[in-house]
């Protein structure tokens, strides 16, 4: 959901696009973290150079940095979260073991 591909042809319209996803990033405070990450982001910047010459020979190399804003698990006992806030704290923490389980895939 929300996964989108841009493409970018300066460095000014690239840092427009990550200062973009920094404001749709949403933090809450907990007991144990004033800036708690509650969302979870994943940027990967893929950088094509060279072109075909037509004949199928490519000179074409490339590169992908990825970028990762996952949001942390967390303990009930520490946290004291209740309520919808727990409940998101459960969805983070399903969301967070399922993304391990695809990384070790």
């Amino acid at each position: 959901k929300g996964l989108k591909e841009v493409l970018v042809a300066d460095v000014a319209h690239a840092e427009s696009l990550l200062a973009h996803a920094m404001a749709k990033r949403a933090t809450a405070m907990t007991n144990s973290n004033s800036q708690s990450s509650r969302s979870q982001c994943i940027i990967n910047i893929r950088c094509v150079v060279g072109e075909n010459d037509g004949e199928g020979e490519s000179g074409v190399n490339g590169a992908v940095l990825t970028f990762v804003d996952l949001a942390g698990a967390e303990r009930e006992k520490k946290t004291g979260n209740q309520g919808g806030r727990l409940l998101e704290s459960n969805f983070i923490n399903n969301t967070s073991m399922i993304f391990g389980v695809c990384l070790r895939s």
